[in-house]
């Protein structure tokens, strides 16, 4: 086998200036090997694996079987690029001014709102990561000719969490997310796993969590088991997100709030977070839903107005009827009856997942309007709808 290329330290400098340039915060490295060999170098008191397969085993993974399907390829970056030598991991702050659930301006400020996660108001992270990778991908190309690599950002074969922890970028919180001292955890992290030999930085092995669960108490649906072990069939990001049937318990419906895409709840309690910069690369400031739409707005979406209000959105992943859906979640834990109406005409909607959540939230809401409605759905032809129906005029 041919030597592999190597990197030298003054093309590392130029590498590191284009992603300062590109808007990355922090540029590192970790060697290319399995992360259960890897995993050592972090706390040698921990078994030497992924506790991945543990996570899978359990089912905590509820129904992203994309999860198990590639498990070798997230334990080994060889697996995907058998030549690999080094992984490059790179950290692109989000954190735009305001909070979830603002108003985009003063008018209508007292009307019912969802919130949106911080990631996701402005442009899909998947594309703008992606490439900015990409353009890090090509320069590595310049300095380092013959070199090969390819990028992952969040759906691709990859842990980034670990590797960016093996780059020594920082400290995997008790909520499962990258911690940094220096700021916060508002960023996402893309890696490009290269056969390119570059020098590597040690590992972050301190834990500045200490006897802090602020994380764990603030997770409004107990989805934190425990410090790093995340039950995704509880976890709001998931039920908004992936989860493509109804939302299955009426305490995990009732724990969603306001949230319609993603939760920053645990990342909010967090007191790292206090150090906030507020500084997100530009590409992430809200697009056309803004930080906080109103609830109205959503439930009334169709699939054009969707389209509309989503281009180039990490939002689309949820497609039209999971935004509605957890939209007519939020308007049943809102407590306001103006939105029964918009519930009612939900009880029509196309897809049963959002006619059984439109009856469940005209349950939570109570009242003479309400039970017409759902006395009106009655007939549904889906014996879910029906029997949520049942369940909601029981509550009214």
């Amino acid at each position: 086998m041919s030597a592999a290329p190597r990197l030298r330290p003054e093309s590392w400098t130029l590498l590191q200036e284009l992603a300062s340039e590109l808007g990355f915060s922090a540029l590192s490295a970790a060697p290319a090997a399995a992360l259960a060999e890897l995993r050592p170098r972090v706390d040698a008191a921990r078994p030497a694996d992924t506790e991945l397969g543990s996570w899978l085993d359990e089912g905590l993974h509820g129904d992203m079987a994309w999860m198990a399907d590639t498990r070798e390829l997230r334990e080994d970056p060889r697996a995907w690029l058998p030549e690999a030598r080094t992984v490059l991991v790179g950290l692109i702050p989000h954190d735009s001014a305001g909070e979830p659930g603002d108003p985009d301006d003063e008018a209508g400020r007292d009307v019912p709102r969802a919130r949106l996660s911080r990631y996701a108001w402005g442009r899909d992270y998947h594309l703008v990561v992606g490439r900015l990778l990409v353009e890090l991908g090509r320069r590595l190309e310049q300095e380092v000719p013959g070199a090969r690599w390819a990028k992952s950002v969040d759906a691709g074969p990859v842990m980034e969490k670990p590797w960016a922890q093996l780059a020594g970028l920082g400290w995997i919180g008790k909520h499962g997310n990258l911690l940094r001292t220096d700021g916060s955890s508002w960023f996402f992290i893309g890696v490009l796993v290269t056969d390119a030999e570059l020098d590597h930085f040690e590992p972050f092995t301190t834990d500045h969590c200490g006897t802090c669960t602020a994380c764990l108490d603030a997770c409004p649906t107990d989805a934190i088991l425990a410090p790093q072990r995340v039950d995704a069939r509880r976890c709001i990001s998931y039920l908004t997100i992936e989860l493509r049937r109804a939302v299955p318990d009426d305490d995990l419906r009732e724990g969603m709030g306001d949230w319609v895409f993603g939760c920053d709840a645990c990342q909010d309690a967090c007191p790292w977070n206090r150090h906030r910069h507020r500084s997100g690369h530009p590409r992430f400031a809200p697009g056309p839903l803004g930080r906080g739409p109103r609830i109205e707005r959503l439930l009334r979406l169709d699939a054009d107005a969707f389209t509309a209000a989503t281009p180039k959105s990490a939002v689309k992943r949820a497609r039209r009827e999971g935004l509605v859906r957890s939209a007519a979640v939020a308007a049943g834990n809102s407590g306001d009856r103006e939105l029964a109406p918009e519930l009612g005409r939900l009880l029509n909607d196309e897809h049963a997942s959002v006619r059984v959540h439109a009856a469940w939230a005209l349950g939570r809401l109570g009242g003479a309007r309400a039970r017409t409605l759902l006395e009106g759905a009655r007939t549904d032809e889906s014996a879910e709808v029906r029997a949520e129906v049942e369940r909601a005029l029981a509550r009214t």
